[in-house]
């Protein structure tokens, strides 16, 4: 009977190899398995981080188009006012060039009226004195 444990004892420790062999192709498979899953997760947060970046570059663009659009109001509103005064200031001055050239035409209206009424308030049949 010693003759046959140690025959039986050869396969039952090659069995249980066999058996751990199996196992540790399991685990090797779980382990790659897993390493595949931590590589995702890892690719993933890379992505997430970048959109946070490109989000935060997209908050500060917009910071800046906000604050050179509120610029550009408070110019353009400058600039208008400019423009409304220089347009009434214009306005005055053809308005004050009106009134001279009207004032200059009555004043000469007035000066051949006097003197065509001084003509003919002399009537030429009379002598002079």
């Amino acid at each position: 009977m010693r003759a046959n444990q140690p025959s039986n004892a050869n396969s039952i420790v090659a069995a249980c190899m066999q058996e751990s062999e199996r196992n540790v192709d399991k685990i090797e498979q779980a382990n790659a398995g897993l390493d595949e899953v931590k590589t995702e997760v890892i690719n993933n947060i890379e992505r997430v981080l970048g959109n946070a970046d490109q989000l935060n570059q997209v908050i500060d663009s917009t910071h800046n188009l906000r604050t050179s659009a509120f610029e550009f109001k408070k110019k353009s509103g400058e600039l208008k006012t400019k423009q409304l005064l220089v347009l009434l200031s214009l306005i005055a001055a053809l308005a004050c060039l009106v009134c001279i050239i009207v004032m200059i035409v009555v004043i000469v209206f007035v000066v051949i009226f006097l003197i065509t009424q001084n003509n003919s308030d002399e009537d030429p049949n009379m002598p002079n004195p």
